[in-house]
């Protein structure tokens, strides 16, 4: 029988791996703003180190709030990395909804971006009770971004 304690890696790696083939191209565009598959691979695994530096632990249920913002995909992509299971929460839900959503998936943190839904992201914590993280400055929890040079070409 084949050792089962042979590490694989999960397809976050296999694509960080990728991004660094890639390099200097572009990765991601939305509205004049282009990220390069260096600075998006930068940018996942800065991501993910925040993550676990805020406590985020493999197995834990973080719920993600946010609109299609460029780094939407790289978030995802930090948090499989850190080994969580996410949930995207609707922005244009009503509360109500969301309420009933959340309530067959209990979180244990919320990451909101405070850049688009700064409001709405801070009162969807509060009425969770998660440990709130956010995306950009000035949200109710710490910045996933802060520090991160968006590294953007135009």
């Amino acid at each position: 029988m084949e050792n089962q304690s042979r590490w694989y890696p999960n397809y976050v790696t296999c694509a960080l791996e990728r991004f660094a083939e890639f390099g200097e191209r572009p990765a991601l565009t939305q509205s004049g703003r282009t990220l390069t598959y260096t600075r998006s691979r930068r940018l996942v695994i800065d991501m993910a180190d925040r993550l676990r530096g805020e406590g985020v632990r493999p197995g834990d249920v973080v719920g993600v709030f946010m609109g299609h913002q460029i780094e939407a995909p790289l978030l995802q992509l930090a948090l499989h990395l850190v080994g969580v299971r996410s949930v995207w929460i609707d922005i244009t839900a009503a509360p109500a909804e969301v309420d009933k959503y959340l309530a067959l998936t209990p979180l244990d943190v919320l990451v909101y971006d405070a850049r688009q839904v700064a409001d709405a992201g801070a009162a969807l914590g509060k009425r969770t009770g998660a440990r709130m993280l956010c995306l950009g400055p000035d949200g109710d929890g710490p910045d996933l971004l802060a520090g991160a040079s968006m590294g953007e070409t135009v």
